[in-house]
């Protein structure tokens, strides 16, 4: 959790302040008496800017910003330098914003009688904690008299750039992704998401979060002609799909997607549909059968197909015995009924 840093006066008389830390929720908060040498009773006590840098220093450092004075300190506010004064940099300055990078330490400032905007450029070297006559390496930049008001400056330089990768290197590279492994149990599924791979010259980039939608679908009850599909969402290379019917065939595929995919109106991309089906379990009976004599040889079996079933090609045969006779005959048969010659020469058959 991050610090939230503010400065009280803790005595206006003796101009003595207090630094007070707290965590970002409120919480544990902490008074760090400012050490009396720091020189903010030579300022107004209005800063404008404070920047908490810890780009490349082994601790942190803060800067403060007033109208007339830059000063840095450590985390605790324990020891102080000014790095600049506005009356050595400059007459009629009256300093504004301020902002970092790796490098240097760059101050907005304005000439309140020329009317004209500087931005004062300073090595972080020669702004430490130790540093003396800081305003002998300052480099000016003067911009001219300008209609509108400047309020902030901000610092973008190839120092930043990891933070900011090129457009191309927010997508993965366009090749096709498929599960890398599929594991059936008895009333789930669990899948091996494939890791994206960056393009050529973005190694060096983090992808933002992988989207992954995976699309189960399986027959509609009665129907193998007709499909019902549901989808689940996961940003993980591992994801179990669970509540599955057992012995039953469904059909898989996946898209993934970024954020930015929507951004750069980029279409998801799609993987290969793979069949898997569901094991344990056992096929559902038939139901509602009947047994129509026809004849002393001939007879009718009728049945209904199971309510629900498991998108797979069922075979049924019809079996019988003679009273007499020991032996059991069958005889294949489709899917709702059966004319059976009854005699001792009835061979099996298997049929779907």
């Amino acid at each position: 959790m991050g610090i939230l840093y503010c400065i009280s006066v803790h005595n206006f008389e003796d101009q003595e302040y207090d630094m007070m830390k707290y965590d970002l929720d409120g919480k544990n908060k902490q008074i760090v008496q400012i050490n009396a040498s720091c020189p903010f009773h030579y300022t107004d006590f209005i800063f404008p800017v404070t920047i908490t840098d810890n780009m490349n220093n082994e601790e942190p450092l803060i800067y403060f910003l007033s109208e007339n004075y830059t000063i840095v300190s450590d985390i605790n506010v324990s020891t102080c330098n000014t790095i600049l004064y506005k009356k050595n940099v400059g007459d009629n300055i009256k300093f504004i914003s301020m902002t970092v990078d790796k490098t240097n330490i760059y101050t907005l400032a304005f000439n309140t009688l020329q009317h004209t905007y500087h931005i004062y450029i300073l090595k972080k070297k020669y702004a430490s904690l130790k540093s003396e006559n800081a305003d002998k390496y300052i480099d000016k930049i003067i911009i001219g008299e300008n209609e509108n008001i400047l309020q902030d400056i901000f610092a973008f330089d190839k120092s930043l750039q990891p933070l900011y990768p090129l457009m191309r290197c927010l997508t993965p590279d366009e090749k096709v992704y498929n599960f890398e492994n599929v594991n059936a149990t008895g009333n789930g599924i669990v899948v091996n998401l494939p890791e994206l791979v960056v393009k050529s010259g973005c190694k060096k980039y983090n992808l933002p979060t992988t989207i992954y939608t995976v699309f189960v679908s399986h027959c509609s009850n009665n129907n193998l002609n007709k499909s019902e599909e549901f989808n689940v969402l996961t940003t993980e290379l591992y994801y179990e799909i669970q509540n599955l019917t057992p012995f039953t065939e469904y059909m898989l595929k996946f898209t993934l997607s970024n954020f930015y995919f929507d951004q750069l109106s980029i279409n998801p991309f799609d993987s290969n549909v793979i069949p898997i089906k569901t094991n344990l379990g056992k096929l559902n009976a038939p139901e509602n059968i009947s047994v129509l004599t026809l004849t002393p040889t001939i007879a009718v079996v009728y049945w209904m197909p199971p309510n629900k079933v498991n998108c797979v090609v069922v075979t049924y045969e019809v079996h019988w015995k003679y009273p007499e006779y020991d032996e059991e005959y069958a005889w294949p048969a489709d899917e709702r009924f059966s004319f059976s010659t009854l005699g001792k020469q009835t061979k099996t058959h298997t049929a779907q």
